[in-house]
């Protein structure tokens, strides 16, 4: 029987090594931890739960009940901001204007030139009668009758903001929630090292006070999307930020159409270059995107030069080092996954960490061929 040369051995111990070692690179491996309130942060104070909405009349049907019958002992306000010629949805806020939880307001019409959304926020803030303001979205919905009493939990003295998780709906695309999982944990665990960036989530906590004192979007306001990611990047103080991962602190997200989806990629490529603090999470991004991808090309080489030199032991070598790669991800990423409600089978966990480098080169793309007039306003 002929013995593995040198050569052969290190080429296949190589790739066992790899496949053993570059699973670590992984912000599953990493992931953030999940924390529950303790004690003495039971407390509920007083606070604002602030929602825009922009011709969303079905969704603000469907979710505000959601909104106004939390469970909270202290008092709460729902402040929303919708536009004057939004009929419907006024007509939806106009059925519930009963509850004395309730407070709506109006962009005024004469601010055409200026980002609506961000206006609707800043409204929605001067009309706040409480120092925490808990914003969400109107295309989402609590995930139960805790969520606010969750999230105010965390609105401690102390505490800049807080920054809560938002899940798509289990009819989603798969791919998308899987992205919605994966981003969150870069994002959650480089906030609580103490270094927040942005969110991908649509419930955050912040101080009124600080909001107005520092001029609400101030330095941003060109830019039409991004809402979320600017309050947590420009307010959002080192080491005073908390994220809450709790089920009860969820919002869960409607099932988003394939442009949507799209869009909110494509303005993400806009808003990105301009928030501070953002080397500690593409860096980690990169190198775990080099592990991944250079693994597995490393795999397919060593394949194809095995079977071209007729070398079955390095082919056996880099299909076995392929099939437990495969595994270990796919473990690692499995109980993250599942605490967050998804459960995807054994191959797709992989495909999905394959395809997520090709989706953001994707819109890369299309982001650079876009007109770059189209993501923000023209006057301000």
């Amino acid at each position: 029987m002929m013995q593995p040369d040198t050569v052969t051995l290190v080429v296949s111990a190589t790739l066992f090594v790899l496949a053993l070692l570059t699973p670590l690179l992984n912000p599953f491996f990493r992931r953030a931890r999940i924390e529950k309130a303790a004690a003495e942060e039971t407390a509920q104070e007083p606070i604002t739960v602030l929602l825009t909405s922009f011709e969303q009349a079905e969704a603000l049907e469907r979710h505000l009940p959601l909104f106004l019958e939390q469970d909270y002992a202290t008092d709460y306000q729902l402040v929303v901001v919708i536009e004057k010629t939004d009929v419907e949805s006024e007509n939806v806020l106009k059925r519930f204007s009963d509850n004395p939880r309730l407070y709506y307001t109006f962009i005024p019409t004469t601010s055409r030139y200026m980002n609506r959304r961000k206006l609707a926020i800043t409204l929605g803030v001067k009309a706040a009668k409480h120092e925490w303001v808990l914003l969400a979205d109107a295309h989402c919905r609590p995930s139960g009758r805790q969520w606010l009493k969750t999230m105010a939990s965390r609105c401690r003295e102390g505490a800049s903001v807080v920054v809560g998780y938002t899940a798509y709906d289990r009819h989603a695309k798969g791919f998308y929630r899987f992205r919605r999982v994966q981003t969150a944990q870069y994002l959650f665990r480089q906030l609580q090292k103490g270094t927040p960036w942005r969110t991908n989530s649509s419930s955050v906590a912040f101080r009124r006070s600080e909001f107005l004192e520092q001029d609400g979007y101030r330095g941003n306001l060109k830019y039409l999307r991004g809402e979320f990611d600017f309050l947590v990047n420009k307010y959002a103080a080192k080491k005073h930020t908390i994220a809450v991962l709790e089920h009860d602190g969820w919002t869960i997200e409607d099932k988003p159409s394939r442009k949507k989806w799209r869009n909110e990629q494509l303005f993400y490529q806009a808003t990105r270059k301009q928030l501070r603090r953002s080397f500690g999470f593409r860096f980690k991004f990169f190198v775990d995107q080099v592990a991944l991808h250079g693994n597995l090309l490393l795999q397919i080489a060593a394949a194809s030069m095995a079977v071209w030199t007729s070398s079955w032991l390095v082919a056996a070598a880099a299909g076995l080092s392929f099939l437990l790669t495969i595994v270990l991800r796919t473990l690692i990423a499995r109980k993250t996954l599942r605490y967050f409600d998804l459960s995807l089978p054994l191959w797709k966990v992989y495909g999905y960490e394959i395809a997520v480098m090709w989706s953001n080169l994707l819109h890369k793309w299309r982001y650079l061929m876009a007109d770059k007039d189209d993501f923000i306003c023209h006057k301000i």
